[in-house]
């Protein structure tokens, strides 16, 4: 295997052309670089981007295309050697998928119709379909009285890629709206289906929109939101149908401070329509009373300026986050907020009519507590859910309300309990019912596959489905949590799972049996926005832990495992490189204790970390990496305005247009520190190009997200120095196989297709497997 990769590597593709351009970073005339202009650099500084003619906003460009192939077909002939291994991997992967299965129905609305989705073996996509069956069997979801509300596969047929946003029913089951992305830009198209006539509603296409779409009380009235030129949702627009399609749709809220997106949401009532904008740092919700809306609708024949229904919750706040839901029984809007410093988040509840924040008070009963972080609180007709984590974990609680002596309170809470050491669970999004009596949760953990749980309003969990996964038997697997030393003295979480040896003894130490033998270990990472890798269940690593692997994911600052301080105080801004140093520090303890080898895995700004920590770990640590849609170019991105996500991520990483984050920024950002220097000495640690590990970084040609761009030249500048250092007469020992892959059919997300979507993952473990020595052998 490995000999194979030697021999194509004198056939490695020319950098390509450096043309120097300049970029600047302050002020810039008619651009927005940030809201505090005396903040800025003025005048501007400037710093030159060899590789900025990349960037071709259109995806056009014959010489970039050329390019991005030239690299495939580079990445093709270094890795022949390997499309039987990948193959063989992509057959394991598929023998644990259940190609023909079905969610569990849910109910929707009143007039008795569950819905639920399906996958049919050798299909690539989902159907939607709908029962009045009460029943949950297999048997029972097939045959005559099961009614097909979208077939996903009718919808995808000669599109390259396709990714159907949403399905989501009129109140009166009559219709159903849906959104489709053709090319992986995250740009939706809407389009209503009469489910009795099984034909589209004429002239009722919505073009360009987010993709979400929330109904009115009744079938006359259509939400939805578009983007502006910089792919940020900033519209909230409303459809009256029958006036005049979208001619006359009404522009109902537009969002115009760049650090803001915009979402719209009912409230689990169903009686409010939210429309929130937020930034990373701080949220502003209005809201319309549905009757009110439908009543004027009714009464006017449709032709109301639906615009007059727009009430604000509370106004916008630097700095004060809050969500809400709408508690009917007792009149209330419920929020979780980070008011009043409350870092981890409290709850509290302000009157419909009297909603914004010198009105909100805590609940007594439920007083804050920086041990619980609070995500969400979740309203039915007689308790309200409240997801949130403590102790490293996701959490549930339920919580009744009572108003007492006039002011609402909490009379009970309920924590639900799990058995498990580690695990993750979820409020599922299918909780379509407001006056139920039980809710929905989805539960897995890292040897758990994701189970469909109903869990009772006093707090009992009990399955009703657990995701069959062929050829798993979950008993031959174990998971542990463990934790490594941070450079700072903070302990960093790790959530491991590996296969059993032979030799393994149940009911003994599991951590010392762990740790007893060495084997090539998996560390996957992202560590940003707060956002959390929880430990659940992954069916495609299972090539990866029968083969000997163990598989371990680390919870980073710069996530929220541990509440919001590992993110906001500890993983954000000029702490962002702890997030970089916790990666490494994490591997140094795996290499010392356990780990015979290291791959590492990041992708988007998780990509960004596989960049920073390959930069900034001592050569050798690390033997091999894959890095998908990685965001690398931090510093030119950062300063663009015009590139999707940048000016409301000036609230996560700084603005480079300001001296405060220019140099830190730049003292990490990726492509800017490809160097040739290199040191292993303590407090100088420091990787050159050439002492990479083997390197696969993927990309998507339509990403909006991380532009196909950023990747390029990353490579294209990794392949410049490296060329550079062999010119200078550097001692390179062993030189890095680095390969760039580019999905020209896809976005951010890679394929729509769930087998495609496979087959890539395949070949990253073939990859992953052939540089580690790992090549077709006997499983353990």
């Amino acid at each position: 295997g490995r000999a194979a990769c030697v021999r194509t590597m004198s056939a490695f593709p020319r950098p390509p052309a450096r043309v120097p351009h300049q970029v600047k970073y302050g002020v810039v005339e008619g651009e927005n670089r940030g809201s505090v202009k005396e903040a800025l650099f003025d005048p501007a500084v400037t710093r030159t981007d060899p590789y900025f003619w990349l960037r071709d906003d259109d995806r056009k460009s014959e010489k970039v295309i050329d390019y991005l192939k030239e690299e495939n077909d580079y990445c093709k002939s270094a890795t022949e050697h390997i499309e039987s291994f990948s193959s063989e991997i992509y057959l394991e992967m598929k023998s644990h998928l259940k190609e023909t299965d079905q969610e569990v129905p849910w109910k929707v609305g009143s007039l008795g119709w569950r819905y639920f989705t399906r996958t049919i073996e050798g299909k690539s996509y989902k159907l939607h379909c709908r029962t009045m069956s009460e029943s949950n069997a297999e048997e029972d979801l097939q045959g005559d009285g099961v009614e097909v509300v979208l077939d996903e596969n009718e919808v995808a047929k000669g599109l390259a890629h396709c990714d159907v946003g949403c399905v989501t029913p009129s109140p009166s089951g009559r219709l159903v709206a849906y959104s489709v992305d053709s090319t992986g830009y995250e740009t939706y198209k809407v389009y209503l289906r009469d489910l009795e006539a099984k034909a589209l509603v004429e002239n009722e296409v919505i073009e360009e929109t987010t993709g979400d779409v929330t109904w009115g009380l009744d079938d006359s009235v259509i939400f939805y939101s578009k983007q502006d030129k910089a792919h940020r949702p900033h519209q909230l627009w409303c459809r009256v149908r029958g006036e005049g399609g979208e001619a006359s749709d009404q522009l109902l809220f537009q969002e115009d401070d760049e650090r803001f997106w915009l979402g719209s949401w009912k409230s689990r009532s169903g009686k409010i329509l939210f429309c929130g904008c937020r930034s990373k740092e701080t949220t502003e919700v209005w809201m319309i009373d549905l009757a009110a809306a439908h009543e004027a609708v009714e009464s006017s024949g449709g032709a109301v300026d639906l615009k007059a229904f727009l009430k604000i919750v509370s106004p916008r706040d630097q700095g004060t986050i809050y969500k809400v839901d709408h508690a009917e029984a007792e009149n209330h809007l419920v929020f979780v907020t980070n008011a009043w410093g409350k870092q981890e988040f409290t709850l509290c509840a302000a009157p419909v009519d009297k909603p914004s924040k010198e009105n909100w008070f805590e609940m007594e009963s439920f007083k804050y507590d920086p041990a619980k972080y609070l995500l969400g609180a979740y309203c039915f007709k007689d308790f309200v859910v409240v997801s949130g984590r403590e102790g490293g974990l996701t959490r549930l609680w339920i919580l009744r309300l009572s108003l007492g002596s006039g002011k609402l309170d909490v009379s009970s809470c309920q924590r639900v309990e799990f058995d498990e050491e580690a695990y993750e669970v979820n409020f599922s999004a299918r909780n379509k019912v407001f006056d139920a009596d039980e809710f929905r949760v989805i539960y897995s953990s890292m040897v758990t596959p994701d189970s469909t749980m109903m869990v009772s309003s006093s707090g009992v969990a009990t399955p009703i489905k657990v995701e069959e996964v062929p050829h798993y038997d979950p008993s031959m697997y174990a998971t542990l949590r463990l934790e490594a030393p941070a450079r700072d003295g903070t302990m960093i979480p790790l959530s491991v799972v590996f296969k059993k040896n032979d030799d393994f003894v149940e009911g003994g130490d599991l951590k010392a049996q762990f740790m007893s033998r060495r084997r090539p270990t998996y560390l996957y990472g992202y560590g940003s926005y707060g956002a959390c890798m929880d430990p659940s269940f992954g069916m495609s690593r299972l090539p990866l832990l029968d083969r000997g692997m163990a598989y371990v994911i680390a919870h980073i600052r710069g996530g929220s495992e541990l509440g919001r301080k590992w993110y906001q105080t500890e993983g954000k801004y000029l702490a962002k490189c702890n997030t970089f140093d916790d990666f490494i520090d994490c591997g140094k303890f795996l290499k010392e204790h356990v780990a015979s080898s290291i791959a590492i895995e990041g992708r988007s700004a998780g990509g960004l970390l596989i960049g920073a920590s390959m930069n900034r770990a001592p050569p050798g640590l690390f033997d091999v990496a894959v890095a998908g849609v990685p965001f690398v170019d931090v510093m030119t991105t950062m300063c663009d305005p015009s590139i999707p996500l940048t000016v409301i991520e000036w609230e996560e990483w700084g603005n480079p247009n300001e001296p405060k984050y220019h140099d830190y920024i730049l003292g990490y950002s990726p492509i800017d520190n490809v160097g040739a220097e290199s040191s292993a000495q303590a407090g100088s640690e420091k990787s050159g190009v050439q002492d990479y590990p083997a390197l696969l970084i993927t990309a998507g040609l339509h990403d909006p997200r991380v532009a196909y761009w950023e990747p390029a030249k990353w490579m294209a500048t990794m392949r410049h120095t490296l060329a550079e250092a062999k010119a200078a007469g550097a001692d390179i020992r062993k030189e890095p196989l680095l390969l760039l892959k580019t999905d020209l059919t896809s976005g951010h997300f890679s394929a729509s297709d769930r087998y495609k979507w496979l087959k890539e993952r395949s070949f990253d473990y073939a990859f992953v497997l052939d540089q580690l020595g790992m090549t077709p052998k006997a499983k353990i």
